[in-house]
């Protein structure tokens, strides 16, 4: 039929502690414990390819988180990288196997198709891309529902699916790509948290960033200020003998004008000194006057009785 299958097992599967089992994809695609919405990251959960390069028909059905798919060289790993390129909308010479999409048909085939079902929160949805042998771009439907290519690209970007992070999609043609980005580890690191961290962690690295430049900017300055500090204090101490002159100075400045207040009070002193000494002058004057007056009086009372005789 053309069909790949997967080779049937040959002894009952052991469970493995620490590797995962189909088991494990089925309890939880059945209902097990899910992320809660706030850090559920959509992931693809079933790829179904027809008439795709090697495949007839074939499905893959990966979990979330990390999926290993392995196998010898040649048995169509790699056309599953490609189909989640192609089917989410990338173009052929990203993917680097032809100039048209439709060069992805299978040989000797007219029309193929790809599906990726995308889990998000609360639905899944599919998105089939159908091809044609030959020729350019493809009719893209959504749940049935056909879409233009801007479209298919507005709901990829906005579920963070990014087709060119080489952390998202390492294909062969690639590695070489990925060998120049990994001898620059800062966009090394961006693109990884692109791939694998939680919502909003490179807004998260942005703010870091923007916070660690703020840092280092507050050191500067906390730096410059502290020399100028120094500086002023080596200032302050060349200084402390002309301050204790100063200091000096305006004490007896002080002192001065102390003493100059002083200077009416000793004048006043001065003059209630003279006066009393004056004052004691003058009263034996006075009892010399008064003693001159009993006298003429005296003697003109005489004068006058001489003259009446």
């Amino acid at each position: 039929s053309g069909k790949r299958k997967a080779a049937e097992p040959q002894e009952p599967k052991k469970r493995v502690r620490g590797v995962r089992n189909d088991e494990d994809d089925d309890a939880e695609r059945g209902g097990g414990i899910q992320p809660s919405a706030g850090n559920f990251r959509p992931y693809i959960s079933k790829i179904r390819c027809i008439n795709f390069l090697v495949y007839e028909d074939a499905t893959l059905e990966p979990g979330p988180g990390l999926n290993l798919l392995v196998g010898p060289n040649g048995s169509g790993k790699t056309t599953w990288a490609d189909a989640i390129l192609i089917g989410l909308g990338a173009s052929p010479k990203f993917v680097g196997r032809g100039d048209v999409e439709g060069s992805f048909v299978r040989r000797d085939q007219q029309t193929g198709s790809v599906e990726i079902t995308i889990r998000i929160p609360g639905s899944d949805v599919t998105i089939r891309r159908e091809l044609t042998s030959g020729q350019r771009g493809g009719l893209f439907f959504m749940n049935g529902v056909r879409k233009t290519n801007r479209e298919i690209d507005q709901f990829v970007t906005s579920h963070s699916i990014v087709l060119e992070n080489l952390c998202n999609f390492l294909l062969q043609e690639k590695v070489k790509d990925f060998g120049t980005l990994a001898g620059e580890p800062p966009k090394l690191l961006r693109h990884l948290e692109a791939a694998v961290g939680p919502p909003g962690m490179l807004d998260d690295h942005d703010n870091l960033i923007a916070l660690a430049a703020r840092k280092n900017d507050c050191e500067r300055e906390h730096r410059a200020k502290q020399e100028q500090l120094a500086h002023l204090k080596a200032q302050r101490d060349s200084m402390q003998e002309e301050i204790a002159r100063l200091d000096q100075l305006v004490a007896i400045q002080e002192s001065i004008r102390l003493l100059e207040l002083k200077i009416p009070m000793l004048k006043v002193r001065e003059l209630k000194t003279e006066l009393a000494e004056v004052a004691g002058e003058l009263r034996p004057a006075e009892e010399q006057l008064q003693a001159a007056e009993a006298d003429t009086h005296r003697l003109r009372g005489a004068h006058a009785a001489l003259r009446d005789e």
